[in-house]
């Protein structure tokens, strides 16, 4: 029982790890791409994730700005 108390707190510790670090990487990719020219800001927020996620497998990530260059 103990030792299940203890792998369950390591798998918590790191979800909560990596989701947190996604949430830096989004929040980064966005503020990089709110100071960039309209045409770039998918390239740069794109790119601004992908640095920001390097260690983390498997992250797919789009980002579509509507015409008044809001994100959707």
């Amino acid at each position: 029982p103990m030792i299940a108390l203890v792998g369950t707190a390591v798998d918590i510790a790191r979800t909560v790890k990596a989701r947190d670090g996604l949430q830096t990487a989004m929040d980064s990719a966005l503020l990089a791409a709110g100071n960039t020219p309209a045409a770039n800001r998918v390239t740069t927020a794109t790119a601004y994730f992908k640095a920001n996620t390097r260690k983390i497998e498997n992250v797919k990530v789009s980002f579509i700005f509507d015409a008044d260059n809001n994100l959707n």
